[in-house]
């Protein structure tokens, strides 16, 4: 709970390794601690998951809204993995209203979500924003690489309209999508 934000990482990977079910009172209180590096409490909050925490709803929920982003984030990966049928709510709700960060999440874990009709529905959404040119360009890739390999027959005939749509003379046409977006610390 104090230190250096390098030990406190480690102690918390540490104490999910050994499963050292003890400091689960611990780790909540760091994920709660508004004060804590957002490293640490993205680390506590791995060590809940690891530990199968029984609070570990808990604390999703008490971070989901939080200040910080990069916890938010995690929260909602984790939110995604507790509650696999309540995901496309939450990633509909983020792709709205998400910063640009937390939509790139939510478009990674779309394509993992176990209902593909809803997923497909909400890609074909993003796709109608690309075609009409409101899909902030941050976006643009995350939904081209998470689409392209889809077999819906909707999201497939958005995804071939947007590329049909980029034409060829454009020398840099297939990599316009790479000079937005990304993150930098991954």
């Amino acid at each position: 709970t104090s230190g250096p934000n390098d030990l406190r990482v480690t102690a918390a990977k540490i104490t999910s390794k050994l499963k050292l079910t003890n400091a689960l009172p611990a780790l909540f209180d760091v994920v709660a601690d508004t004060k804590s590096a957002t490293v640490v409490r993205v680390a506590a909050l791995e060590a809940l998951s690891d530990l199968k925490a029984p609070r570990l709803a808990d604390a999703v929920q008490l971070v989901q809204t939080d200040a910080d982003e990069t916890v938010r984030i995690q929260a909602n990966r984790l939110f995604i993995r507790l509650n696999p049928k309540d995901a496309a709510p939450l990633l509909a709700r983020l792709l709205d209203a998400g910063t640009i960060r937390e939509q790139q999440d939510a478009l990674g874990a779309l394509a993992g979500i176990g209902d593909k009709a809803k997923a497909d529905a909400l890609f074909a959404g993003a796709f109608e924003k690309l075609l009409a040119g409101q899909l902030p360009p941050e976006l643009q890739l995350d939904l081209i690489e998470h689409t392209r390999n889809r077999t819906n027959a909707l999201v497939k005939t958005k995804f071939d309209a947007w590329k049909e749509r980029k034409g060829t003379n454009d020398p840099l046409a297939d990599w316009r999508e790479t000079f937005h977006g990304g993150n930098a610390e991954e």
